[in-house]
């Protein structure tokens, strides 16, 4: 790999706080927690971030909350997500 891409994937390393009793940086880097009947009550974390663009500002904005354990709101209502979204991106077929 080319050291301009390197940079550019690269994450710089942070200590994790224990989990569950155990020292480290390992962790699950896909987690949620749902309550069916009850969805707006949702919480998830995706480390490093939900894209895998390195020039998207969400390629890792979820890595320090995920080192601290935090999570953030996993929306299913509509007017939810619509009042959250910070960019919305339409796919059509080609032709």
């Amino acid at each position: 790999m080319d050291p301009h891409t390197r940079r550019a994937i690269d994450i710089e390393p942070e200590e994790r706080k224990p989990v569950n009793n155990t020292v480290g940086d390992l962790g699950a880097s896909w987690r949620y927690v749902a309550e069916p009947g009850n969805w707006d009550t949702a919480v998830a974390m995706n480390n490093p971030g939900q894209s895998g663009d390195p020039e998207s500002p969400f390629y890792e904005n979820l890595f320090l909350p995920w080192t601290r354990d935090e999570t953030f709101p996993l929306l299913f209502d509509r007017a939810q997500i619509t009042e959250n979204a910070a960019l919305r991106i339409r796919l059509e077929p080609a032709g």
